[in-house]
């Protein structure tokens, strides 16, 4: 809802104050209007006609944000908490008090985070970690949902919530009958002398197939805060590439494929990301970030048939965060591990949608079974006593129901074994 205003000069509403004059006697001198001020819905309000709290980030306000971070994209939305956010590489996040905490460092997995449907490891690496090393332009959405409501889905350990992030296709860059489409973007922002350059190819052959090719390169400097102080550790180097096809079999069958990197290359920097001022008491360090998000999907929604909206993926999730020595004070693991976290999975999942007398059901099911391999193998060529390794075979199943019981109230159980 949006209401609009016309509101009298400033000068105007003070004298009428000071002579306690009331609205009866106030009189408004013709010309005086400064305009119309139009009132409009929050950007950072929780939605309230949904079954969970949520705040949704559009393309619109992505593009208002300009944000040279992930972290930067949700550093206002409510009941979120970010640690180290000005920089993709350690950053962190916590949903009301859960998550990014002293010690954890983002690995506790009470907050999923999902890029186009595959969740991140979230996987521990201490004063380290690769959770929102994304490249803020890759997307086209961000939905963050506080609680474990529509998570069950992805994880039974997000008790905090989720943040999904939906990549750009295609079809956001080219209008009806348009085959062709290529934008080039280039920014520059001042703090951090942070310049960016950003290409994306987007082309539909036909009306069958469309396919989006996407590359930027980001860099910054130190960054400064309110005071004008140098913020120590904030630099950083980032390349991002998107590769999205999809192909309309027929009028209930989609296939599409997506292939996203994020890469993060330092040279002779703290190995200490999240507090650089103890620098000494780590070292310093050459180090290469690198985050893959790919997946093959098949999707098949008739239309005349309210029961099947089915979906079956083949995802893949690679993190790596690779650590060498400059120097080494304590002669430590920590500084010469590569620690890597790779997941295979296949998610089918099939949501219905019927009513059953004044209720209006969305019913969810879903089954999946991957393999998580994690290792951090220092320079002996054995596992990292400070980190976590090894090998989780899994087999998930999830349910959940979205009944609509009149117009004001909404129930969602959800299970996930």
């Amino acid at each position: 809802m949006e209401i609009s205003h016309r509101v009298t000069a400033f000068a105007v509403l003070a004298v009428a104050s000071a002579s306690g004059a009331t609205a009866q006697d106030l009189v408004v001198p013709e010309g005086d209007l400064i305009g119309t001020v139009t009132i409009g819905d929050s950007l950072r309000g929780v939605a309230t006609d949904t079954a969970a709290p949520e705040t949704v980030i559009d393309q619109d306000e992505l593009d208002a944000r300009q944000a040279t971070t992930t972290g930067q994209l949700l550093d206002t939305v409510p009941n979120v908490t970010l640690l180290n956010g000005n920089t993709p590489q350690g950053g962190g996040v916590s949903i009301r008090g859960l998550g990014s905490q002293a010690g954890l460092y983002s690995s506790d997995g009470t907050v999923s985070i999902v890029v186009d449907g595959v969740r991140s490891g979230s996987e521990e690496i201490y004063r380290n970690g690769s959770i929102l090393a994304l490249e803020p332009e890759l997307f086209k959405e961000v939905s963050v949902t506080r609680g474990p409501s529509g998570g069950f889905r992805y994880s039974s350990s997000a008790s905090a919530g989720t943040i999904e992030l939906t990549t750009k296709d295609a079809s956001d860059f080219l209008e009806d009958g348009d085959a062709f489409s290529f934008r080039q973007k280039l920014g520059y922002e001042f703090n951090g002398e942070s310049p960016l350059a950003t290409s994306i190819l987007a082309f539909a052959p036909t009306d069958q197939f469309e396919a989006l090719l996407f590359f930027g390169v980001r860099t910054s400097e130190n960054r400064e805060d309110g005071n004008g102080d140098e913020i120590l550790g904030t630099e950083f180097e980032q390349s991002s590439a998107l590769v999205k096809l999809s192909y309309q079999l027929d009028g209930a069958s989609r296939f599409t494929f997506a292939y996203q990197q994020n890469q993060i290359p330092e040279r002779d920097v703290n190995y200490n990301v999240f507090d650089p001022s103890i620098d000494s008491a780590f070292g310093r360090v050459d180090r290469d970030i690198e985050d893959a998000t790919a997946y093959l999907e098949y999707g098949f929604n008739p239309e005349d048939n309210l029961l099947i909206d089915l979906t079956a993926r083949l995802q893949f999730k690679r993190e790596e965060v690779a650590i060498d020595p400059v120097s080494n004070p304590f002669m430590t693991d920590l500084l010469e591990a590569d620690h890597l976290t790779e997941t295979w999975s296949v998610v089918v999942e099939n949501t219905a949608r019927f009513q059953t007398a004044n209720i209006g059901n969305e019913f969810l099911t879903g089954l999946e079974v991957g393999r998580r391999e994690r290792s951090s193998i220092v320079e002996t060529g054995t596992n990292d006593g400070d980190a976590p390794g090894g090998t989780d075979d899994y087999v998930a199943l999830f349910v959940q129901n979205e009944m609509q019981i009149g117009e004001r109230l909404t129930v969602t159980p959800a299970v996930r074994f």
